[in-house]
């Protein structure tokens, strides 16, 4: 779980990095105006029977996230409801944004200049996929564009909701993503049209080798006499049966190691978490729903894009709103990562004890 997150901060710092200038300008339009000409968009694309089936049917449908963003020379409204939808919607006319193809050869190109400072020799488009093996938790950005750029096995994978890039691998990450990660979470199931048991199948593994460890150590717990408590030893006050040194080595390598390798399968058993034991470690969106209130303020409504109020955040590529409760901050990021609140008519620059009080 902390590795995701920790690849999650690693994503976004990349974003920004790579984000292109975003530079406002006279006649891009307010948030406000922007979700409400595309509600009939936003409904033709999820509706709502996809939010009914996963369970949020209850939930009001309201802005979570918005962003403001310029992408393939675009500006863009980035914007997650409080359902867990995600819509690029154009901040010049309020239509909803595809990236298809070729548009996810553009940003690949333009991702690999900034990253390197030249050129790609070669930007090649691959495939779109629906559930990439090297992806986790992210259905919300599906389907996503498999694109490959220059001639060092660099690839990336581009969401063809929202334009962004969410996973950038070489063929070392690769190496190892597939050499570890995915097959220690057995995902060559999915690869063979087996998903729906691999979560069964890795936790029965798990109780397997829990219980290979075990009666492997037995023996070898059985031989070893530490004296505790003045209890016999062997000869010369030997702890294991064994003179000869390899042998001694082998007793103590094979506990020792035997011991690490069942601790490993307990925890790697646990963290299927069997007969749902433990809560998920992730909000629902229920509960963020909850936690940020359904009250949109009229400061993120009809703010209209424009100059910055403090520009001290460097190469602003990145405006993004959060909101608690009744309160806002308007946050200008640079592409260093640097976060910089735009004080407005109706924000602050944080959120007061009261708001995160109350939202608690």
């Amino acid at each position: 779980r902390c590795g995701h997150r920790t690849r999650a901060g690693q994503r976004r710092t990349q974003q920004l990095a790579h984000a292109e200038t975003l530079g406002p300008e006279a006649g891009w339009l307010s948030l406000g105006e922007v979700w409400q000409r595309s509600a009939d968009d936003r409904q033709a694309r999820s509706g709502l029977e996809a939010a009914a089936k996963s369970g949020d049917a209850n939930i009001a449908i309201a802005i979570a996230d918005a962003r403001l963003v310029r992408m393939d020379g675009q500006p863009l409204w980035l914007i997650e409801d409080t359902r867990g939808q995600r819509y690029a919607l154009s901040a010049l006319d309020a239509s909803l944004v595809n990236f298809d193809a070729a548009r996810a050869l553009r940003i690949a190109g333009r991702w690999y200049k900034t990253e390197t400072g030249h050129d790609a020799a070669r930007v090649e488009f691959v495939e779109t996929l629906e559930n990439p093996v090297i992806l986790r938790n992210l259905d919300a950005f599906k389907p996503f564009h498999h694109v490959a750029v220059g001639d060092d096995g660099l690839e990336l994978l581009i969401s063809a909701r929202t334009g962004e890039v969410l996973h950038a691998s070489t063929v070392g990450d690769r190496v190892f993503y597939y050499a570890g990660n995915w097959l220690h979470l057995f995902k060559p199931l999915e690869s063979l049209g087996w998903g729906s048991i691999r979560h069964d199948v890795q936790l029965w593994s798990g109780v397997g080798a829990m219980i290979a460890s075990l009666t492997g150590l037995i023996i070898g717990w059985l031989r070893w006499r530490p004296g505790f408590g003045g209890k016999k030893t062997y000869s010369q006050g030997r702890t294991q049966p064994y003179r000869e040194p390899w042998m001694v080595w082998h007793f103590w390598s094979g506990l020792i190691g035997g011991t690490l390798a069942l601790f490993w399968a307990v925890s790697g058993y646990v963290s299927t978490n069997p007969g749902k034991w433990f809560s998920s470690p992730e909000l629902s969106k229920a509960e963020a729903s909850r936690y940020l209130g359904n009250e949109t303020s009229a400061a993120i409504q009809d703010w209209i894009p424009s100059r910055l109020a403090d520009a001290s955040a460097g190469d602003v590529v990145e405006l993004g709103w959060r909101r608690l409760g009744g309160e806002t901050v308007l946050l200008a990021y640079g592409r260093d990562g640097r976060r910089v609140p735009q004080v407005l008519a109706g924000t602050a620059r944080h959120f007061s004890k009261a708001a995160i009080v109350d939202a608690v």
